[in-house]
């Protein structure tokens, strides 16, 4: 998980092991900031009703901590996130 720059600020998460992204406009209907970081996820934060620093700190804490997932259907994955325990 990274901090990506395509149309504007964003998350960007590798899917595919050994592959470099690439970021490219795939709309430019009504003008617009779509953007795709083939062949990987890319994560416009313009809109996020969240700090973007803490959506990319959770991404990171759960890719890193397996077991923790489970907690993210529970009160206790939002609590965690609430507290900003994910660094």
């Amino acid at each position: 998980m990274n901090a990506v720059s395509a149309d504007g600020p964003g998350i960007g998460a590798l899917v595919v092991a050994n592959t470099s992204a690439t970021v490219r406009t795939t709309s430019r209907v009504w003008r617009q900031a779509e953007a795709r970081l083939a062949p990987h996820l890319a994560i416009s934060t313009k809109w996020l009703a969240v700090d973007p620093a803490l959506v990319l700190a959770a991404l990171r804490f759960y890719q890193s901590n397996a077991a923790a997932r489970g907690e993210l259907a529970a009160e206790l994955g939002l609590a965690r996130l609430r507290e900003r325990r994910v660094g």
